[in-house]
């Protein structure tokens, strides 16, 4: 199987997620806005300047400012990793080294509150890194405030949560087919 049909890992949890409740001009708002602070922030890490601010990111760039620290030595920013066994895929937003050597796992949030997804989303990014020859001490997830207030930093245990990723992963392989639509239909 190409690696571009490998199943992602956002998509194995969209239905468990809720996602499906949110009305689809909420959503597409919120993906685009989402898409727009990541942009915003890579550029940051990688370059060490800010372009394409809005109005409408400011406050996330912001709430972003106020969490990231000098110190923070960059492995890899946005890079797509692979599980080529369970044919599964996920892109990781940030992998740093902190002052002691230890390896984080963080992904960005723009949502409005915290996700129970989040969680085991990355725990499959870590496995997936791991995978890749990348050793990650800590995952989290950054949750950046749209007024721009401090953001939340919520870290997760590996464990628990991969054990649950997995889990979502058999529920999708059985009821979904890759395209995500239902394999079998009832009468």
């Amino acid at each position: 199987m190409e690696r571009e049909s490998y199943l992602r890992v956002t998509d194995i949890l969209a239905p468990l997620s809720g996602i499906d409740r949110v009305p689809k001009a909420i959503l597409e708002a919120a993906a685009a806005r989402g898409t727009l602070v990541h942009s915003c922030v890579n550029w940051f890490i990688n370059e060490g300047d800010w372009v394409g601010v809005t109005d409408e990111v400011a406050p996330y760039v912001e709430s972003f400012k106020a969490w990231y620290k000098p110190g923070m030595k960059t492995l890899t920013t946005e890079e797509r990793f692979y599980d080529d066994e369970l044919c599964i895929t996920g892109q990781v937003d940030f992998i740093y080294n902190d002052e002691h050597g230890n390896a984080y796992l963080i992904d960005f949030k723009t949502s409005s509150k915290p996700q129970c997804s989040w969680a085991v989303q990355l725990a499959a990014y870590k496995h997936l890194a791991a995978l890749a020859g990348v050793t990650i001490d800590r995952m989290g997830v950054v949750h950046l405030k749209k007024d721009g207030t401090p953001a939340d930093l919520y870290y997760y245990d590996y464990d628990h949560h991969f054990g649950l990723f997995m889990d979502c992963y058999r529920v999708y392989k059985y009821f979904f087919n890759k395209k995500g639509k239902p394999e079998y239909e009832f009468e």
